[in-house]
């Protein structure tokens, strides 16, 4: 993944179980954790997780 113009390494963790789901991602040269918990079977914690990612490392844009 780039963000700045600058490629960072990302390590991710997705986990289910009974309706229940999770993601774990670490942007390793930000320092940056994020964790999502859901507990609809109907979600994509990882869509999610990655936009929160994305305007983290962005400031805030979206893009």
């Amino acid at each position: 993944m780039a963000a700045g113009g600058q490629k960072v390494r990302v390590f991710r963790r997705p986990g289910q179980i009974m309706g229940a789901q999770t993601m774990l991602i670490r942007y390793h040269e930000r320092e940056l954790t994020i964790v999502v918990l859901g507990n609809a079977s109907n979600t994509s914690p990882d869509e999610f997780a990655f936009a929160i990612g994305r305007r983290s490392l962005n400031g805030g844009d979206p893009d």
